[in-house]
């Protein structure tokens, strides 16, 4: 089978690269190159056979050819150029700069031009033309006059063209004849005058004559036509600055200082090739249909060694081209309220990255790392070839700030930097993996690409990516900073509880910069709960007292700064520090004042019967303590098997039937039967019968209240199904027993079903409080605890009970529906192997079960966890809190390390650390994250712009596996090639701190 599998995949990469050379018409170009090499040689041999007594005949018509042939083939763009205005244009060529090249310059008497004056005479002139093809009424109307525009344009993008130009195209190249013909009696090339061309703007005839006595021209060793490379030239109009259009011959030649419109130099469009001397095949479309022409056409590099074509000149004035028809040209308001895309500079760079976007991308677990300052160039995926999209990004544009929910539309452009789309269609036809959007990432964090494909129906995104940028830490006295790179942290750790006062603190750090540590990570500075763990804070806005220079005196964020000043700018370190999102301490006065800021039996109603739980194991572990079991076995000291295997079966056969917790989700039978009894008897009899395959329709709706026996039915549904005629019955009475009997069975059938899967949550969770159990008192590597006690309770406590404390089971459970339940509050942990991260494991789950009714909850009994819920609104003061209090930590320190990231929720995180990043725009993000997932972990990574991530050296079992671990995480090592910067970004791993 993974053979097979093998096979298709190849079998598909093979299509992909097929379908791309079809759509790229490759074998086109193949054939356009063959050809041109081929027609240019017969010119070649034909010219040299001329009868030199045409050259005093064909004089004139030579110099025109000469000054105005082009360097390569062109397929030549325009409409509506007249011929008044093509004489106005060739009589200021003439008067400025063109000298008369032709065959009989001796009878004239009038001294040659060398070649280079020549060619440098026609860079000045601005070509015009008329067309080999009978030009459309519309197309020629003098009111619309054309500026031309050197311009590669890929086959692929003439072939897209509106259905009139491929016409066209077709019936210009299928005939050889017509190509021979041209060859012998156009010698002019583009741009050449002919004797028969039509006077009238609107003639039907054919724009270029076809002169059987006109001659080519002779060209000496040095002129001799070097083989073209093919080019279209597309033609434009210019715009003022009010947006109207006006004719080229009205524009006047200005310096580049002084002129707002930059004519294109033709030496510098022309510098890939020699100058062509016959046969430019001219080809007219209108531009006007076509939306999207800019396709480059790759010509390949000849055997003697051409150059390929380098990038176009960037136009550097406002010009509006006719590509897109959707706007109507007569009004100059709309064109006015657009502006077009910029050219770009194509220069190669190592800071330029290539990303591409695929349909169907799972963005979130792919992760691509840049350097701020970098810029990125997204391009679709061959996976993409003939679809239209449009783009987006939530990176703000030049100006702006950033906001993680607003997008904007990104424009494309080609290989060469010109753009592919415009204000009016942002629209991208993909028919090349050349074509790219660009965007410039000055911002650190990560940021978020997605398309659409047109007339897509889904609101949802066909593709994405995410691209993080890295910030720069600076450090170092103002005006003389200097960066630490990412791969050079050497970062201690400071236990900030042990410093002391702050005015001590000094001389403790300058061990660490004395050791050649450049980062210094600080645990939290804030005030500590009851238990003084450094991760349990009672005031997030509040300084550890126990830093005042004096006792009882007092200590401020300021004071903190101070220091933290000083290792920056004058030691060169910069410094970190934790915030902890996701709990807060057991004697927060906060949340004895905003008990909704938690997970309790009032806030959160479906985690009652896992406090039910909670409590009887607390009263079962205060009975073993006080030596009320010891006469079944379990004596208060633990420290042999048998004393848990006699505590698991008084668990089972007291302690549990004491509460019943089965019955918060069934049902109350004799309830719902007396209803039902008293519905049917005073109904009419019904006409349907029973019909038994639809009894299972009748389901337990759970109680969000989850009162004793709460659980609900749809009355109305059970009445229709089983309030009907059974064979068996031959009277109304029997009937009316049978349907109750029927409903009773259903019904009874439900609760055993619920009662046998809350057992089974309740069996695991024994097994897992007797293994915690078992390590801390039985297990030869375990702490083996002896005392049952509140810092050492015999099972780990999931809620807060002090309101409890001295109550009976029965008062306990009639408390978690009253005002007491909101002090029930269910404490934050980890969860080994917890299935997915991403989900919170406090909110309440899709079935029955949840993490702490099943005990799989690694407590921490002295912090309970805050409940944000989705969007700032469900908490306001716990939202509006730990905002002040991340946003106190981003203005102290360089960066920030989150605590207990994998079970922080991910929407909270974000919204944090945007709020943090609009006050230290370079913060340095570190995380402690334990998904076991690379996938999982570049999730985190992406969502909130983690820097990174925390990895446990002491996790390798060996000096080998220590060493895999940072070269996988460590960053680039020593010794390692650097990437081909024309080379797609390739994903990456999140960058580790060990």
């Amino acid at each position: 089978m993974d053979g097979f599998q093998r096979f298709i995949v190849g079998l598909q990469r093979k299509l992909y690269t097929f379908l791309q050379i079809v759509l790229n018409w490759q074998f086109v170009r193949w054939f356009v190159d063959f050809y041109s090499k081929l027609t240019t040689d017969r010119r070649s041999i034909s010219a040299d056979t001329d009868d030199d007594a045409d050259a005093t005949t064909n004089a004139a018509t030579k110099a025109s050819a000469t000054a105005s042939n082009n360097n390569r083939k062109r397929i030549k763009w325009s409409c509506g150029v007249t011929d008044g205005e093509k004489e106005q244009e060739g009589a200021e060529v003439d008067e400025q700069s063109l000298c008369s090249v032709s065959a009989t310059k001796e009878a004239q008497g009038i001294d040659e031009c060398n070649t280079k004056e020549r060619e440098a005479a026609h860079t000045k002139h601005q070509r015009t033309t008329t067309s080999d093809i009978a030009c459309e009424p519309e197309q020629q109307s003098p009111s619309k006059p054309v500026t031309e525009t050197v311009t590669d344009v890929g086959l692929a993008g003439v072939l897209n063209a509106s259905p009139n130009a491929s016409t066209k195209m077709g019936n210009n190249h299928s005939s050889n004849k017509n190509k021979q013909n041209s060859n012998k009696n156009n010698a002019g090339g583009e741009g050449s005058k002919s004797p028969k061309s039509p006077t009238s703007p609107t003639s039907p005839k054919k724009c270029n004559s076809k002169d059987k006595n006109i001659k080519p021209p002779k060209y000496t060793d040095d002129a001799a036509p070097e083989k073209p490379n093919p080019d279209i030239v597309i033609s434009s109009y210019v715009l003022d600055k009010s947006g109207h259009q006006i004719p080229e011959s009205s524009v006047p030649e200005l310096n580049s200082k002084q002129s707002s419109l930059t004519p294109i130099n033709s030496t510098e469009v022309e510098t890939r090739s020699e100058v062509e001397g016959l046969n430019s095949n001219l080809t007219q479309v209108s531009s006007n249909s076509k939306e999207q022409f800019d396709l480059e056409l790759n010509n390949k590099e000849d055997e003697e060694g051409t150059v390929r074509e380098e990038t176009i000149s960037k136009v550097k004035h406002s010009a509006s081209t006719t590509v897109e028809a959707k706007v109507p040209k007569s009004s100059s308001v709309q064109l006015e309220s657009y502006e077009e895309p910029r050219p770009l500079d194509m220069t190669v760079s190592g800071d330029i990255h290539s990303v591409p976007i695929a349909e169907g991308t799972n963005a979130e677990n792919v992760l691509y790392r840049i350097k701020r300052g970098s810029t990125v160039r997204v391009h679709g995926d061959a996976s993409l070839l003939g679809r239209e999209i449009i783009l987006y990004t939530n990176y703000p544009a030049e100006g702006k700030k950033f906001v993680r929910t607003e997008y904007r539309i990104l424009d494309w452009h080609l290989r060469n930097g010109k753009p592919f789309t415009t204000n009016l269609n942002k629209y991208a036809h993909i028919v090349d993996t050349d074509i790219f959007s660009q965007v410039k990432m000055n911002l650190s964090g990560t940021f978020r690409f997605w398309f659409q494909y047109k007339n897509s129906q889904s609101s949802e995104p066909d593709g994405a990516l995410y691209i993080q940028v890295e910030p720069t830490l600076h450090v170092g006295p103002p005006g003389a900073q200097k960066i630490i790179p990412l791969n050079s942290v050497r970062c201690q750790t400071v236990i900030t509880k042990l410093l002391g006062p702050i005015n001590t603190w000094e001389s403790k750090l300058r061990v660490a910069k004395e050791s050649g540590y450049n980062v210094i990570h600080f645990t939290p500075i804030q005030e500590l709960g009851g238990s003084r763990s450094a991760y349990s804070l009672r005031d997030q806005l509040k300084v550890n007292p126990n830093f005042a220079a004096k006792k009882g005196g007092s200590v401020s964020f300021e004071d903190v700064d101070k220091v933290i000043k000083k290792c920056r700018q004058e030691w060169g370190i910069a410094s970190i520090c934790d915030i902890v999102l996701n709990h807060t301490a057991n004697e927060s006065d906060w949340v004895r004042e905003h008990p909704d800021v938690t997970y309790s039996c009032a806030t959160s109603p479906y985690l009652r019967p896992a406090f039910l739980l909670d409590a009887v194991l607390a009263k079962c572990g205060e009975d073993v303590a006080a030596g009320l079991l010891e006469h079944v076995g379990v004596p208060a000291v633990i420290e042999h098997e048998d004393h848990l295997q006699a505590l698991k079966y008084q668990l089972h056969s007291v302690y549990l039937p004491k509460v019943n917790i089965y019955e918060l989700f069934q049902c109350n039978i004799s309830k719902y039967m007396e209803e039902f009894k008293g519905l049917v008897r005073t109904r009419s009899p019904p006409k349907n019968v029973a019909d038994v395959s639809r009894f299972n329709e009748i389901q337990l709706i759970k109680d969000p209240q989850y009162h004793r026996l709460g659980a609900k039915i749809d009355l109305n549904l059970a009445l229709e199904i089983f309030n009907g005629f059974h064979g068996d019955c031959f009277d109304e009475e029997s009937r009316f027993r049978k349907c109750a009997e029927t409903l009773r069975h259903r019904l009874e059938t439900l609760n055993e079903e619920v009662r046998a899967e809350v057992q089974g949550y309740l069996g695991y969770a024994i097994e897992n409080c007797l293994a915690g159990a078992r390590y801390e008192r039985v297990q030869h590597d375990g702490p083996k605890e002896r005392e049952i006690s509140e810092k050492h309770p015999l099972f780990m406590q999931y809620f807060t009970q002090v309101k409890a404390i001295g109550k009976s089971l029965q008062e306990i459970e009639e408390g978690m529906y009253g005002d007491m339940g909101k002090f029930f509050q269910a404490h934050n942990g980890w969860v080994m192997g917890y299935s997915d991260p991403l989900r919170d494991f406090a909110e309440e789950q899709p079935g029955r079960e949840n993490v702490y009714l099943k005990r799989e909850l690694i407590a921490w009994g002295d912090s309970v966890k805050l409940r944000y819920g989705k969007k700032p609104e469900d908490s306001p003061y716990l939202w509006k809190h730990m905002t002040e209090y991340v946003v106190t930590t981003a203005r102290i320190f360089d960066g920030v390390r989150l605590d207990n990231c994998h079970s922080t929720p991910l929407h909270v995180a974000e919204y944090l650390l945007d709020a943090a990043r609009a006050i230290n725009q370079d913060l340095y993000v570190v995380a402690e994250l334990f998904t076991n997932s690379d996938a999982t972990d570049n999730a985190f990574v992406n969502r909130l712009g983690i820097t990174s991530l925390i990895r446990e050296a002491l996790s390798a079992w060996d000096s080998h596996e220590e060493g895999r671990l940072v070269y996988r995480y460590g960053g680039e090592p020593v010794g390692a090639f650097y990437v081909n910067p024309k080379r797609d970004l390739a994903p990456a791993v999140a960058h580790a701190l060990f």
